[in-house]
């Protein structure tokens, strides 16, 4: 509600996941080609309906992976691309992750919590998507002690969602069940298409500008590899925002921050003066 007293937001629910479920049929003919595609086919679908030559692009986690993707391969449909929770090479972030869980493991003297991951062995990991899972349910012990703003903490607890979205009140019993089902499909069948792509090397240049939101408290296994992907990245205009009180959802975690420097930096930048 923040962000729409100066933008039209859109929220989409990508191919195979929760409204856009029955999209992926079968999953296994879902490829990142396929979804970086959509990701265009979306925004040239706004830029005729909000009459825009150009729109703004932001991704989150995931959703950084592709929105960078898809600013590279269609440049002109897009102001600017704002990262989010930045991902830069996937299979480098879980080998640290790895060794970060190891380390956490010697650390809090948790025998049972090393057993298993050296179980498991270093990734990529034959157990997809349930090694993650496990690897995610340790992120907070894994990352910098922090605190979200107020504004964020009250404006969670009173929407009622949960970390899925599955209570999303734009979702109708069939979709709600379909959140789940799409994220279990979406890891299974698009996460070890991810494991190649590392941007220090694929993505040397992109032709809009970009902004990198940073959670100082995000896990050192993905902060660390944006930061050195930053650095070293060409485009038009870069810069980043750090945000104390934040992790891996900066944009969320500070929205008011956020707004502020969508307004003030970015589109100050970027939006052409008419």
């Amino acid at each position: 509600d923040d962000l729409t007293r100066d933008f039209v937001v859109v929220n989409w629910d990508q191919r195979g996941t929760g409204g856009s479920y029955a999209a992926i049929d079968p999953a296994s003919d879902l490829t990142l080609d396929q979804a970086i595609d959509d990701t265009i086919e979306l925004s040239d679908y706004l830029r005729t309906r909000f009459d825009e030559d150009r729109i703004y692009l932001a991704g989150l986690s995931w959703g950084s992976t592709l929105g960078v993707l898809a600013a590279q391969r269609a440049p002109d449909r897009f102001h600017a691309f704002i990262g989010n929770g930045q991902m830069v090479s996937q299979r480098e972030t879980d080998s640290r992750l790895y060794d970060d869980m190891l380390a956490l493991a010697d650390r809090t003297g948790d025998a049972d919590l090393r057993a298993r991951m050296e179980a498991w062995g270093r990734p990529p990991y034959a157990d997809i998507p349930y090694a993650n899972a496990f690897v995610m349910g340790y992120y907070e012990a894994l990352e910098e002690p922090y605190t979200p703003s107020a504004a964020y903490r009250a404006r969670g607890e009173a929407s009622g969602l949960d970390p899925f979205g599955v209570l999303g009140s734009e979702y109708d019993l069939v979709a709600k069940a379909n959140v789940l089902r799409g994220l279990l499909d979406m890891f299974t069948v698009m996460y070890p298409q991810l494991r190649e792509i590392d941007f220090r090397n694929d993505v040397p240049r992109l032709e809009v500008p970009y902004y990198l939101v940073d959670g100082t408290a995000e896990l050192a296994a993905r902060r660390d590899l944006a930061m050195e992907w930053f650095n070293v990245l060409d485009a038009p205009i870069k810069r980043v925002l750090s945000l104390d009180g934040a992790a891996h959802a900066p944009a969320l975690e500070q929205y008011e921050a956020f707004h502020r420097f969508l307004v003030e930096t970015v589109v100050s930048e970027t939006y052409p003066k008419r």
